[in-house]
């Protein structure tokens, strides 16, 4: 039960720290800034209207509740998780996704409002403002700011010199998604690397009429995201290697190597979070000093939340909302394209899920004896054992007194299913669900089995009937 309280309180705290941050970077575009107002170029005097002013009083009303209301839920879905992973699972992802498109919807639809009332009133922008801006310092200098992508062959050639160990390559191979975990750790670098050069090769934008500052602002942008890039494929391979190291020396990767890798993946959290924010506070420090800013008044191209301007060349541009992100160009195909397969990928993900824990929590263990066989079958692994190899069979109350690691299979705090290891027990199969009492121990050879059933008199029938077929 430890284990179902500590997945509880991890995903109750992600989801606080979720709404905090959609809040912080999507709910409180209500200053007037940078001749914008909720990333709409309007005159100063106009975000002063009564006309302007109730409609922004009506959306922090509308926003505030939106958040709250998202956060008791983001909290209250948690409690499920108490009793089945299963129903917490479904729970949380229509919550996520609930969320994510409202919060995000709310910005668009607010933006696309402002942007019509723009239009009705003919307001021009701010004063200053223009459609288009170049400076051509600034541009000749795009991309030759920032660390080299070929940085990245650094720890890309960490993880792959893993393989040079034998023990690595034998769980790869042998083990069931062993090969897993290096591709995902390999797909992570490749990806942060294309993410670094892509961002290399935008091109710099005006914030003012003085090219220093343009400069300026441009390269600590390149820079910081390149560090950000390197440095997170960097934590990327570090979180591989013990678990290299214990795939090595141990032959299977236990609940240590897991928690090194979750641990390595939140100091990665913190690298691009703490960088982004450092980022922010760094441009507003140059960008307030400068005295002769450019406002480029290209509403029209983000009218809908979000950007879609077929006449620009680029790929990725600085996003409007948050102005340490980057957004697609919606008009180009290859960003609708991405956009789709990321889309569908993440809901894939979700519903596999879903899927899966719903098997784990509701799927029974079975157990079928022939004349040469005994067929064991689960939600997510099945065992068959030659009836003849079986030495002993007898019921017990709970599991051994053992330290049973996992080596390819489930421990969720509530099932153990799957390949173990134990101290005394040696190479063990488990199909426990932890608390139900008796508990089936079949022995062979060199292999121990331990299977109990939520169906009561289920192990009792088992027992005798396999008890009676050996004699």
């Amino acid at each position: 039960m430890g284990t179902v309280i500590v997945i509880s309180l991890i995903f109750l705290v992600m989801d606080v720290m979720v709404v905090g941050i959609f809040y912080a970077v999507y709910g409180r575009k209500w200053k007037y800034e940078n001749g914008m107002l909720l990333c709409v170029h309007i005159p100063a005097s106009a975000a002063e209207g009564e006309e302007i002013r109730g409609f922004m009083e009506d959306l922090k009303k509308r926003t505030r509740r939106f958040y709250l209301w998202n956060g008791i839920a983001g909290v209250l879905v948690c409690i499920p998780s108490l009793w089945y992973i299963s129903i917490f699972m479904i729970l949380w992802t229509v919550w996520l996704l609930e969320f994510c498109t409202g919060a995000i919807g709310l910005v668009c639809i607010s933006n696309r409002r402002l942007y019509e009332m723009k239009v009705k009133n003919g307001w021009i922008g701010s004063g200053g403002s223009r459609i288009l801006a170049v400076d051509t310092k600034a541009a000749a200098l795009s991309g030759k700011k920032g660390i080299r992508a070929w940085w990245h062959i650094l720890p890309l050639g960490l993880v792959l010199s893993t393989l040079l160990l034998p023990g690595v390559r034998t769980y790869l191979t042998s083990e069931d998604g062993g090969s897993g975990i290096l591709v995902s750790t390999l797909l992570i670098s490749v990806t942060l690397m294309i993410l670094h050069i892509v961002l290399a090769r935008t091109g710099n934008r005006v914030y003012s009429e003085d090219s220093e500052v343009n400069l300026a602002v441009n390269s600590l942008e390149k820079r910081t995201w390149s560090w950000i890039m390197f440095l997170s494929s960097l934590v990327n391979a570090a979180a591989y290697l013990p678990m290299a190291h214990m795939m090595s020396e141990q032959g299977s990767v236990g609940g240590t190597g897991y928690a090194l890798w979750g641990a390595f993946g939140c100091l990665s959290a913190v690298i691009i979070i703490g960088g982004l924010l450092w980022l922010a506070r760094k441009k507003r420090q140059i960008i307030s000093a400068d005295t002769q800013p450019v406002y480029i008044d290209d509403d029209v191209y983000w009218k809908n939340g979000w950007y879609s301007n077929p006449n620009d060349r680029r790929l990725l541009v600085q996003d409007r909302i948050c102005s340490v992100n980057f957004s697609s160009n919606m008009a180009k195909p290859a960003a609708r394209i991405f956009t789709a397969v990321v889309a569908a990928a993440c809901a894939a993900l979700l519903i596999w899920m879903c899927v899966m824990f719903v098997k784990i929590d509701f799927t029974p263990t079975e157990l079928r004896i022939t004349d040469q066989r005994v067929e064991i079958t689960s939600s997510l692994w099945d065992t068959t054992l030659e009836r003849d190899a079986i030495e002993n069979v007898e019921l017990i109350d709970e599991l051994p007194d053992d330290d049973f690691r996992r080596t390819n299979g489930l421990d969720d705090g509530r099932n153990l299913i799957g390949q173990f290891e134990g101290k005394q027990s040696g190479e063990c199969w488990l199909y426990v669900r932890l608390g139900i009492a008796p508990i089936l121990k079949i022995e062979t050879d060199n292999l121990t089995v331990f299977i109990n059933s939520s169906t009561e008199g289920e192990v009792q029938m088992w027992y005798e009937e396999l008890h009676g077929r050996m004699g």
